[in-house]
């Protein structure tokens, strides 16, 4: 009986204490929660205090500033009692000063329109002559000569045409004319190196040289390394091409001229610029030529010292122009010669003493006076500029071609008097001088 009194006794105390219990636990989780709750609270309110600490500061910066500008700037300020001082430092009495009223400048004239500079004006007739080119090429890539007896060489000057306004196989608006152009006078290119001309070509060599310069300049700008093996063949062959003295229209011709070798050493120059293996055999070999074919006044003869002055296919035709000196003047120039050295200086005298003429039209001596002056600079180079646009403007037709004339026009026709006009005009722009401490500008 007591037993079972004590079961029940004790049943009823766990009934009583077991929700108090639970209650307890209840309430102590929720005395963490309240303690977690006030430590975050107080992390914000720490945070934010120093937010607006901030603030303050930045107002109080920004309020200093704005005093110190209206006291610099002599405005009224509002001070702390509600007072406005007018004028803070107190240097002034009375109201301060109004202010002028901003009157807005007047607007200036225009200025003139700038003359058309030398270049803009050389370029704009280069891209009509380019176009004439662009419009009168043949559908194989190549342009025609008379005759069609040297279309290597008439192909060859409208490419050096293109290439010397930065059109290339690779870029450039006339970039697809030159690549066909290429493709075509590679085509005429033998494993030996020499180019297929037609039997009865008067000058087989001058297609030669032309070619070789064109390859040698085309590769030297486009480093396009396709080209390097076509160029440094025709390099080597028109070295082995030489006569006994200079180079000749023919390599079968043991005495060279002017002309034909000042070609050979303008292409030599090229392949050199660009990195090809040019022997100096090929400059000491020009260099003894012109040595040899220069008199003591300075003028240059064909095949040897006062042997003529200008030339023509047709004997008897050609104008009297130092046409072979010029082309000595420059040849001589990549030879190694400096344009200061008194070989060359009697020679640039006889050159300033024939500027070109309208009566005397023989576009070749144009090309070759006007890069041998170029080199020289200075003041008869300026005179030199201002007659030689003055003649070839003029002889540039509307259509941008030139009429065909002198040894150019009988050898490569239109096409090629056409592109040598051209070159002649890019050596404005075109070419640094070889030696330009040497000269003026």
């Amino acid at each position: 009986m007591r037993k079972r009194n004590r079961l029940f006794v004790s049943i009823a105390l766990v009934g009583i204490l077991y929700p108090w219990i639970g209650l307890s636990a209840q309430t102590n989780d929720e005395d963490e929660e309240l303690k977690t709750l006030k430590k975050r609270i107080a992390k914000l309110e720490t945070a934010y205090q120093k937010q607006i600490d901030e603030l303050k500061k930045i107002v109080t910066e920004q309020q200093r500033q704005i005093e110190f500008l209206q006291r610099h700037l002599r405005l009224p300020i509002r001070l702390k009692n509600g007072k406005v001082v007018k004028d803070p430092f107190h240097l002034l009495s009375g109201d301060l000063p109004k202010q002028k009223e901003f009157v807005p400048p007047k607007e200036k004239a225009p200025k003139k329109a700038p003359k058309v500079i030398e270049r803009d004006a050389n370029t704009s007739i280069v891209r009509a002559d380019l176009r004439w080119l662009k419009d009168n090429q043949n559908a194989d890539g190549s342009w025609s000569s008379p005759g069609h007896k040297h279309d290597v060489a008439t192909t060859s000057l409208a490419i050096l045409s293109f290439l010397g306004s930065g059109h290339t196989h690779r870029f450039g608006t006339f970039k697809r004319s030159v690549t066909k152009g290429l493709n075509w006078l590679k085509k005429q290119q033998t494993e030996q190196g020499s180019m297929k001309v037609p039997g009865d070509a008067q000058a087989p060599l001058f297609d030669q040289a032309l070619a070789t310069m064109v390859l040698s300049e085309s590769f030297a700008i486009s480093r396009d390394f396709k080209l390097k093996k076509c160029a440094q063949r025709a390099n080597d062959c028109l070295l082995l091409m030489r006569g006994d003295s200079g180079w000749g229209w023919s390599s079968r011709v043991k005495n060279g001229n002017t002309v034909m070798t000042s070609f050979a050493v303008l292409a030599f120059k090229a392949g050199k610029t660009g990195g090809l293996k040019i022997p100096k055999e090929a400059f000491s070999h020009a260099t003894k030529f012109y040595e040899k074919v220069t008199g003591e006044n300075g003028l240059a003869g064909y095949k040897k010292a006062g042997d003529g002055h200008s030339l023509s296919t047709r004997k008897g035709k050609g104008p009297i122009v130092p046409l072979f000196t010029s082309a000595a003047c420059i040849s001589r120039i990549f030879c190694g010669l400096k344009t200061s050295s008194n070989a060359l200086s009697k020679s640039y005298l006889k050159l300033a003493e024939h500027k070109p003429e309208t009566a005397l039209n023989e576009p070749l001596y144009w090309y070759f006076g006007t890069y041998s002056m170029f080199q020289k600079g200075g003041p008869n180079w300026k005179q030199w500029s201002r007659q030689m646009k003055s003649v070839l403007y003029p002889a540039i037709e509307k259509s941008g071609s030139t009429k065909p004339q002198g040894v150019i026009g009988e050898l490569c026709g239109r096409a090629g008097s056409t592109a040598l006009s051209a070159l002649t005009l890019e050596i404005y722009y075109r070419y640094t001088r070889q030696y330009p401490r040497a000269t003026g500008k």
